[in-house]
This record gives structure tokens, C-alpha cells and sequence, in this order.
């Protein structure tokens, strides 16, 4: 499903997982960065947003972040930069993982690039 609902407030919003940059636990809430520089607080716990965000587009780098693998510009051991030049710590069982992920996001966009419509 191309769309998040999230709870804000009261009431429930609509959210492009293509805009969203990465995910991060605040409290018992989360908060929702998108690309552009715009967040959003949700009222959801961490655990409920980052289950429903799957991989291999979407990783969960530490107890506290899930990225969205299309906006990586680069990592390294200790931590990933998305757009923007925003870093994103790994945790130490996740980052063993990682680059098994990001070769499978690869070879999904690429086999859809080449899939004809």
C-alpha cells in the first residue's frame, strides 16, 4: 500500500511512504520526517508505524529509527546519510544486516524498472 494512516491527535492523516525520509521513536510516540524538511508527531507508538513499514524499502537501523532505503546517500559502519546530510546510527545486530537489505531494494527497483507495464 503506496499510503501510512497515522493517528494525529484526534484524528487520522494520509501519508506518502515515498515522502517519508525516516521514522523515529519520541516517548511513547513517533515522529515522521519527510522529504523537504517537514515532520509530523503521531500520536501512534514507534512499534506500531515501523511494523507496517516493510523492508527492503524500509530498514530499521536501531531500536529507535526506521529509513527509507531510496533517500541513503551513503554509510558506513557507524551510521547511514540520507538527504540532507542526516545521520541515522546503527545499532550493532542491525548493521550486520544492512547491506543485505540494501542489495535486496536494489535488485527489487531494478527488476521493476525492467518488468514491462
Amino acid at each position: 500500500m503506496p499510503v501510512l494512516i497515522i493517528k494525529f491527535g484526534k484524528e487520522r492523516i494520509p501519508i506518502l511512504r515515498n515522502d517519508i525520509l525516516y521514522v523515529a521513536a519520541h516517548n511513547k510516540h513517533s515522529i515522521i520526517y519527510l522529504k523537504e524538511s517537514k515532520k509530523i508527531e503521531s500520536t501512534d507508538p514507534f512499534k506500531l508505524i515501523s511494523t507496517q513499514l516493510e523492508e527492503p524499502r524500509f530498514y530499521r537501523t536501531h531500536g529507535s529509527f526506521v529509513i527509507n532505503c531510496y533517500f541513503i546517500k551513503s554509510f558506513n559502519s557507524h551510521h547511514v546519510t540520507l538527504q540532507g546530510n542526516i545521520k541515522i546510527s546503527f545499532s550493532r545486530n542491525k548493521r550486520k544486516c544492512f547491506e543485505t537489505n540494501l542489495v535486496l531494494y536494489y535488485s527489487m527497483i531494478e527488476e521493476e524498472s525492467i518488468t514491462p507495464k
